[in-house]
C-alpha cells in the first residue's frame, strides 16, 4: 500500500487520544492514523489495504493481557514486523526504541 508520495496510515483500536493512538504517533510521527471501533476492524483495515499497519496492543498496563488480540492475529493472515519497548508508562513521555521481532 505504501507507495511513493503516500503518507503512511496506521490503524488502531479506540478513539482519538487513546494510548494506542499515542503509540502510533510516537512510533510513526509523520503518519495519519485511523481509529477503529474493534480489533477486527483494525486488522481488516490493514488486511484490505486501507492502512499500511495496525498498532496492536498485546498487553495493557492496567488490565493485563489483551486476550482478544491473541486469537485474532493468527487468524488475520498478517505478520508481526516489530515490537516496542518503552521506559515509562506514558506514551507521551517515552523514549522511543525499536526492536525487530
Amino acid at each position: 500500500m505504501n507507495k511513493e508520495n503516500h503518507k503512511l496510515i496506521v490503524a488502531f483500536q479506540g478513539m482519538a487520544g487513546a494510548y494506542s493512538n499515542m503509540a502510533c504517533e510516537a512510533y510513526f510521527p509523520n503518519s495519519k492514523t485511523l481509529a477503529c471501533n474493534s480489533f477486527e476492524d483494525m486488522l481488516n483495515s490493514t488486511k484490505n489495504g486501507t492502512t499500511d499497519y495496525s498498532m496492536v496492543p498485546v498487553e495493557n498496563s492496567l488490565a493485563g493481557r489483551v486476550t482478544d488480540i491473541h486469537h485474532l492475529i493468527p487468524e488475520s493472515g498478517l505478520f508481526i514486523v516489530g515490537c516496542l519497548l518503552y521506559t515509562s508508562p506514558s506514551p507521551r513521555d517515552r523514549t522511543r526504541s525499536r526492536m525487530p521481532s
